[in-house]
């Protein structure tokens, strides 16, 4: 909360801070799946207002990369389309389009996959009632 408020205000040079420090060993263990999404959104937003790309789409892979015991991946699918999409210019504007297009099709595969997932799983349910 206290970094939203730091970087609403303009300081992004202090919020990507504390974002970092909650994204940090001893803080991290205490984030929900929701509120660590939402730290490294935070985080990769301020990264990128402060045009330290590199940093941003680093934040944003690892991001995409964070798997829940149960392997599967935090945040919503909405979340993680943001942060596909704000890889991407990341990406961009370093002027790597191979990273760009690289994170796209990445996001695209994984989307497929739970896609598919989720279709087995109903067909698993339905074969289950006879």
């Amino acid at each position: 909360l206290h970094a939203t408020a730091l970087s609403q205000v303009g300081n992004d040079k202090r919020a990507q801070r504390v974002y970092k420090s909650a994204l940090s060993p001893p803080l991290r263990q205490y984030l929900t799946p929701k509120s660590m999404a939402d730290v490294c959104l935070g985080r990769a937003g301020c990264l990128q207002r402060l045009m330290r790309y590199y940093e941003a789409y680093e934040q944003l892979l690892e991001f995409l990369d964070i798997r829940t015991d149960t392997d599967e991946s935090i945040g919503s699918s909405t979340a993680r389309a943001k942060a596909t999409y704000m890889a991407a210019t990341c990406a961009l504007r370093m002027q790597d389009w191979e990273r760009a297009a690289s994170v796209l099709r990445r996001y695209q595969y994984r989307r497929g996959e739970e896609q598919q997932s989720a279709l087995e799983d109903g067909r698993d349910n339905d074969n289950e009632m006879f």
